[in-house]
């Protein structure tokens, strides 16, 4: 698939441009949460980040987007075993699991 036509960003190049801050394109869900807390003048810089969900459409480009903003990451699934108390500990929650 072209890169330039990879509106969902899941091709290898889109990936490693929106990893490393270049710009890209970004999975429309993703950019979307970002979007939201730039809507509402919530800075990622400084600030703990808990990224529940580590799918290739949400969860990992929504990490990688929050760490070029300068903020601290940690990534949670389904299956932490210690959920709660990660997302307790976390300044900003984006909850992508895909599960209640």
């Amino acid at each position: 698939l072209d890169p330039k036509k990879d509106i969902d960003g899941l091709t290898t190049y889109n990936i490693g441009l929106v990893t490393a801050g270049k710009g890209g394109f970004a999975p429309c869900t993703a950019k979307a949460c970002i979007a939201i807390l730039n809507h509402y003048n919530i800075p990622l810089e400084g600030k703990h980040v808990v990224v529940v969900g580590r799918s290739q459409v949400i969860g990992k480009p929504v990490a990688l987007m929050a760490l070029a903003a300068h903020g601290t990451v940690t990534m949670c699934h389904s299956r932490t075993s210690d959920l709660v108390e990660q997302v307790k500990r976390g300044d900003i929650i984006i909850a992508a699991a895909g599960r209640a």
